[in-house]
């Protein structure tokens, strides 16, 4: 078996895509995100690519939040398409509201409004199998029953028959609370959960990071604005006077920094894997660290994770990753080798995301990593800043063994995974 994994050319945004086909050429698809700030032609030529090369079905489609630049253009996405499994992160009525404000043309996008206004009942009416909806941490501490970074599942059910290549079977904490009409159609997951593709021996887990920013007088802000007009959630957004205020009220309370959730992703074969196409890795270790060289190929041939691990735009408060990142700091075959990093905290500071977590990743490691970083040549917010990535020889940040591939309207960064009877 085999994933063929890309991320897309998107500017200042996230289209991530892979495609599972084993020995026999039948496949399974998947995306995490998909949408632009500033450069949307860009972007639907990677979306064409994407589905020419998938064919008439969409297996798994996920969503790490509702910012613009991570789902500006999954209508074009699943327009046309069969859709399997989508997984979306709870987000609530307001915040979804407010989000949607910040499109320039909301008002005359109707499909954009349905899918904010409710996105379970929207990929449900775009013919999705089922609609699961990520809840946020089950204990504020983090210590979930169902580790985030725990070895994949060795038993899960399984159905017979080529028909059911592509079901998927789903492992962790389902709630009892129904979550829309279509209940035959959505569940609830709480805290980490795994949705698992027997027939290609491939585990996609999912971790809702909630992280409340808001300053104390937002839900009063917005609540006076609602019981003001009145209207429903469409109605509001189809009036540019509503669109205003509304946009008033998140320049207020978030200052351009909401990061209410951030949905992540360990994209990971059941069994052994290996990176087999991007040596750069390698290289960066050899060139590096010529006092381990040995050490660092051993480490990567025979206790590396050939997993992806996706952050979507995960908050500035970098410590709210590192306690789950820290119970794996003794065991390297659980590290990720290819991991996105967030498009926010990327500017050189003293605790800023990039510099604090390739810092945990390096130290007293010899274990390759490879860093992706998606970010818009002429983008209009300036991260990831490049500084952050230029100037990381400082003396308290060891760079060692991880390299960074820069992703942006011009260049994308593929690689392929090779795991279980096919290695």
């Amino acid at each position: 078996m085999r994933a063929e994994c890309q991320f897309a050319k998107a500017g200042q945004g996230l289209f991530y895509n892979g495609l599972l086909v084993d020995q026999g050429g039948r496949s399974f698809s998947f995306v995490y995100d998909c949408g632009t700030l500033d450069a949307a032609s860009v972007l639907m030529n990677s979306i064409s690519e994407h589905k020419a090369l998938i064919g008439q079905r969409l297996d798994l489609l996920s969503v790490s939040h509702f910012h613009q630049d991570h789902v500006s253009h999954i209508p074009e996405l699943i327009d046309g398409l069969e859709l399997g499994t989508v997984v979306i992160p709870f987000v609530r009525p307001e915040l979804r509201l407010l989000l949607a404000a910040q499109y320039d043309d909301i008002s005359d996008d109707g499909d954009r409004i349905r899918m904010y206004g409710d996105p379970e009942m929207y990929f449900i009416a775009h013919g999705a199998e089922r609609v699961i909806i990520a809840s946020g941490d089950e204990n504020k501490n983090g210590n979930d029953k169902f580790d985030f970074f725990g070895k994949p599942p060795e038993e899960y059910p399984q159905k017979e028959g080529k028909e059911n290549l592509n079901h998927t079977v789903i492992i962790g904490n389902k709630t009892s609370a129904d979550t829309t009409l279509f209940t035959n159609k959505a569940d609830e997951y709480r805290g980490c959960f795994s949705i698992v593709a027997p027939s290609y021996l491939w585990e996609f887990r999912f971790k809702n990071l909630y992280y409340d920013c808001m300053r104390s007088n937002f839900w009063g802000d917005i609540t006076k604005l609602l019981e003001r007009h009145n209207n429903s959630f469409d109605e509001i957004l189809k009036n540019k006077t509503y669109i205003k205020q509304l946009q008033k009220i998140y320049r207020d309370n978030f200052e351009g920094k909401f990061n209410d959730t951030s949905l992540i992703l360990l994209s990971r074969p059941l069994r052994r894997g290996w990176l087999v196409d991007k040596l750069s890795c390698w290289c960066n270790c050899s060139m590096v660290c010529s006092d381990c060289k040995d050490e660092c190929i051993d480490d990567y041939l025979n206790h590396g994770q050939a997993a992806t691990l996706l952050l979507g735009d995960l908050t500035e408060d970098y410590k709210l990753f590192d306690r789950y990142f820290h119970r794996i700091e003794n065991h390297i075959s659980q590290i990720p080798q290819i991991i996105q990093t967030p498009h926010h905290g990327a500017k050189i500071k003293h605790h800023s995301f990039c510099r604090e977590f390739c810092h945990d990743l390096n130290r007293g490691r010899h274990l390759p990593i490879m860093l992706v970083a998606s970010y818009g040549i002429k983008n209009r917010y300036g991260h990831p800043h490049l500084s952050s990535y230029k100037n990381c020889n400082h003396d308290d940040l060891c760079w060692r063994n991880t390299h960074i591939e820069l992703v942006n309207e011009r260049k994308d960064y593929s690689y392929t995974i090779i795991a279980g009877g096919d290695a």
